[in-house]
């Protein structure tokens, strides 16, 4: 099984990490031992009893028997509980570092189809139940292990009878089992359809119970589209567990087909065996060995089929846990202090791998931002923007050329001490079920530097807001884990991201699209705050409406992904280009807004 030593050995490094026991290893020693006591006397004490009626003198000693019995079934009872928790355990600790892997992996390797992919992978191996990922494979170790123990005690307890009866007991165990990892072989090649559907199953789970759905919900006839979705789902779902269900009943089937020839077979030989003067004891223990041999090894077979699906998802799940994190590069200590140059040199980027059919997000970018200086990126949706300041903050890596800050090239950099450098808001808020302080600060409330935030949330406009929260900076936002949340309105949440920006600080203010959602006045005079307040900051601002232009020292405008003009409002509304036009068109629609 490709990679099993692999998934095996890593995730005992993974439970060495977590606080777990100590001697958890202890726990599965004995449960494979009592295990085998119990395998040992559930045979002997059917075979005790036999000799027990025969000989009222051994009553007594096979009372101990069941006893002993009765002792270690409740010792391995409690031991497979115990080894079963911690298995459990270990799932639930591993969630953590799994959930903050994706956040420490470069982000535009979690950008797109593949990110997509691996975020399944390991949601899977953490997050989808006992029996399937990093629990699911533990544990059909461990059951494999205890299997494989007991069927070697059965064999020499057996040895007494001729060895040419060997595969005759084993045949129907193994049978079955060939067939079942033919079959599991079959499923697996199924799985990226499987986590499909449960990607599909997810998603369409998150957006029904996601609380700013509701009003769509009701306005728009999107519960009829849901309804035909989870119908469609359901029937390929059927499909697919009919399939599973349909190689598993075969498999079943032929083992249990193979196991009445066996046991009448057995049954006949041990029959003459007694006849010919073998104790009836005997010929009781022999049909309990031949019957737990074949139970066990078709265990073995059976958490072997399981195992191989867990495997796959282990794999995945090892290989992504095992990337590179972003911070994993560069060298400490070279990013320069104090506003920098940053230069573009021929730089090119592309979200997909690099061949004929490459199709080129920025091309041939040559540009050069100063200390301090104000630049707009202006253009269409899909021009470019974002992604040229994603590179400029080394969030991308260019796939052609180089980009400089202050005469070293960004790669060199340790990404976390270029990061420091930037403050951005984006677009697209991003607020966490948590205070508003910690919502501003990204930092836990013990170590929040109240005198900042107090000066951030002034300088952002938001202490009007805070003022009419019944706790203030300690308000709970969003309703998702406090009844008593709050949720911000869209403006209300733009300032604080700004608020956000504000106490981070750095030398780099970059501001993306963050008006979109707002009228031309109110982002009018957004944008004229933020300009007052990177006074002593590099900024960029991009937007593909225009009224940031004005504010800034340049203007560079992109139109697929390359830089058509670029120069001051002035001198390129002089230009009459693509600029000129975009300006007057704009203004247009607000002169007819304005007039109705």
């Amino acid at each position: 099984m490709k990679h099993l030593w692999k998934n095996f050995t890593f995730l005992c490094g993974e439970w060495r990490k977590l606080p777990i026991k100590k001697t958890a290893w202890l726990y599965f020693f004995l449960y494979f031992l009592f295990g085998s006591v119990v395998a040992v006397l559930a045979v002997l004490v059917p075979s005790r009893a036999v000799v027990s009626l025969q000989n009222f003198e051994t009553f007594l000693p096979f009372l101990g028997l069941v006893a002993a019995l009765g002792i270690a079934l409740f010792l391995q009872n409690i031991l497979q509980n115990e080894t079963y928790m911690l298995s459990f355990l270990f799932r639930l600790l591993e969630a953590y570092p799994a959930a903050m892997k994706p956040m420490l992996l470069p982000a535009e390797q979690m950008e797109g189809p593949k990110g997509k992919e691996q975020r399944n992978y390991i949601s899977a191996a953490v997050y989808w139940g006992n029996e399937l990922g990093v629990e699911g494979f533990m544990t059909n170790i461990r059951d494999i292990v205890a299997n494989l123990i007991n069927t070697l005690i059965y064999i020499l307890l057996s040895a007494r009878l001729e060895w040419k009866w060997l595969p005759l007991i084993l045949l129907p165990a193994v049978g079955q089992g060939i067939m079942s990892l033919i079959f599991m072989k079959q499923i697996n090649e199924k799985n990226q359809e499987r986590q499909n559907l449960w990607a599909e199953g997810h998603y369409m789970q998150s957006i029904a119970l996601k609380n700013e759905a509701a009003k769509d919900v009701r306005l728009y006839p999107i519960v009829d589209i849901f309804k035909k979705k989870y119908l469609d789902l359901r029937k390929r779902w059927h499909v697919y567990v009919s399939g599973k269900q349909y190689r598993l009943f075969a498999a079943d089937a032929s083992f249990w087909l193979l196991s009445i020839a066996r046991d009448v077979i057995a049954f006949i030989v041990l029959f003459r065996r007694v006849q010919a003067g073998m104790p009836v004891s005997d010929f009781v223990l022999y049909m309990g060995v031949i019957l737990g041999i074949s139970a066990y090894v078709s265990g073995i077979f059976n958490k072997i089929a399981l195992l191989f699906q867990n495997n796959f998802v282990v794999t995945h799940f090892r290989e992504a846990m095992q990337q590179p994190e972003y911070d994993q590069t560069g060298t400490p200590g070279l990013v320069p202090q104090g506003l920098g140059t940053i230069r573009f040199e021929n730089v090119s980027y592309s979200y997909s791998s690099e061949d004929e059919n490459t199709k080129w997000a920025l091309k041939n970018i040559n540009l050069t931002i100063k200390p301090g200086e104000k630049i707009a990126l202006v253009g269409e949706n899909g021009a470019g923007k974002t992604t040229l300041v994603k590179l400029a903050t080394g969030i991308f890596t260019p796939t052609r050329g180089e980009i400089y800050y202050d005469g070293i090239n960004v790669k060199e950099f340790k990404p976390t001490e270029l990061y420091k450098k930037v403050a951005m808001v984006f677009q697209n808020v991003t607020i966490i079920a948590t205070t508003l302080a910690e919502n501003i600060t990204c930092q836990p409330e013990s170590e929040i530097d109240y005198e900042r935030l107090k000066w951030a949330i002034e300088k952002a406009g938001l202490s009007e807001v805070v003022a009419r929260l019944s706790e203030g900076v300690h308000s709970q936002l969003t309703t998702y884990l406090h009844k008593d949340g709050v949720n911000l309105s869209g403006g209300e949440n733009q300032r604080l991201m700004l608020a956000r920006a504000l106490y981070k600080g750095g030398d780099i203010l970059i501001l993306d699209e963050p008006t979109a959602a707002l009228d031309p006045l109110a982002e009018a005079a957004l944008y004229e705050r933020y300009h007052e307040l990177a006074e002593n900051q590099t900024a960029v601002f991009i937007s593909h409406r225009l009224s940031s232009t004005q504010f800034c020292d340049r203007v560079v405008f992109l139109k697929e992904g390359e830089i058509v003009e670029t120069g001051t409002h002035a001198s390129l509304m002089e230009a009459k280009g693509a600029y000129q036009h975009m300006f007057h068109e704009q203004a247009k629609y607000y002169q007819t807004e304005a007039a109705l």
